[in-house]
């Protein structure tokens, strides 16, 4: 499956024509955000699936916002997350926001 979600990461990278440097930030940023801090502690709660997680490119100003979402209890991963994966994704991300109304929603832009 792992390899199946970042086949189809960088089928966006082509039809939206990013740089490889931008493709490359884009997969880190799914890797450590949705992967290593979301994915991992839904696991652990048992709670919380599916992931739902949609991918923007703006021509207008060449970022790509990535949006994820998921059921449970709140759980923002920009501020509870480990370490490591946190500061992976406070490097690479321009803007990231946290909110919980119903579910949980993280978005991120490079």
């Amino acid at each position: 499956a792992y390899m199946e979600l970042i086949s189809r990461l960088e089928s966006f990278g082509a039809n939206a024509m990013l740089s490889p440097s931008a493709l490359r930030h884009t997969v880190l940023l799914f890797e450590e955000l949705v992967l290593q801090l979301i994915v991992r502690e839904l696991g652990k709660r048992q709670s919380g699936f599916p992931v739902r997680v949609s991918i923007e490119h703006s021509d207008t100003d060449d970022t790509v916002e990535m949006r994820i979402n998921y059921s449970g209890e709140r759980f923002d991963p920009l501020t509870e997350g480990e370490e490591l994966s946190l500061s992976i994704v406070k490097r690479l991300a321009k803007e990231a926001s946290f909110n919980y109304s119903t579910e949980n929603e993280v978005t991120v832009r490079c």
